[in-house]
């Protein structure tokens, strides 16, 4: 395998797409992955930083990355609530799809979700890499 060129490289722009069945309503959704942008503002989403300190909340990140990543039925932030009462399952198929489009591993969540309260590096920067 080659070295890839600076144009294809950038040129990777094309984010897959994927069909997830849904048998037990009767039809299927569209989930697409993100982009490297999209991932990075996701991911800040649930790290705040507060005198010094990195706080995680991982409420609501299954219906939160269904929000970003399920494209058919498009779904919005006003749809967490009732993302919240929808079944475990169906919910948790969506999400496994939408983690594997988006290069998001069970060991990045657990990256992100590091002690609730960590020091960080005094520094004028709000970001927590690889956080969005």
């Amino acid at each position: 395998m080659g070295i890839l060129s600076k144009d294809l490289l950038l040129g990777a722009t094309e984010v897959p797409t994927q069909e997830v069945a849904i048998p037990e309503l009767g039809g299927a959704v569209v989930v697409r992955g993100m982009t490297a942008k999209e991932r990075t503002l996701f991911e800040k989403r649930f790290v705040t930083e507060h005198r010094g300190k990195v706080k995680r909340n991982f409420d609501d990140f299954r219906e939160q990355i269904c929000v970003a990543c399920v494209v058919e039925p498009r779904l919005t932030e006003a749809d967490i609530a009732k993302l919240a009462q929808v079944r475990a399952d169906v919910i948790e198929r969506i999400t496994n799809v939408a983690m594997k489009l988006s290069g998001i591993t069970e060991k990045d969540v657990d990256e992100l979700g590091l002690s609730s309260e960590t020091p960080t590096p005094t520094s004028s920067s709000s970001s927590a890499s690889p956080a969005n």
